[in-house]
């Protein structure tokens, strides 16, 4: 996988926490919302151990996007998702040339 691929990985993989608190209305949404949170809010639900690689990653990439959430206001309904716009506030901040 090339560098800048696995940095820019999280901005894609919070667009799916995003869909999940907005209750983007999409199948995948109203299962995770049946099977995996079952009620509860997206940040108050213990990984377990068991759980696929997939949602692990998902809930390790959680504060990090509420971060960005906070920062943009994206948790208003209607709010367009961007990933430049998240990619742009959770890159490293440094110097394009040393």
């Amino acid at each position: 996988m090339e560098a800048w691929v696995s940095k820019i990985l999280p901005a894609c993989v919070i667009q799916h926490l995003w869909a999940i608190l907005i209750q983007a209305g999409s199948l995948w949404i109203a299962w995770i919302n049946a099977c995996m949170l079952r009620g509860r809010h997206v940040m108050q639900l213990p990984l377990a151990q068991n759980s696929s690689w997939d949602w692990k990653k998902l809930m390790g990439l959680r504060n990090e996007a509420f971060q960005v959430f906070q920062v943009r206001d994206w948790l208003v309904q209607g709010q367009r998702y961007q990933v430049s716009k998240v990619w742009q506030e959770i890159r490293p901040k440094a110097s394009k040339v040393p």
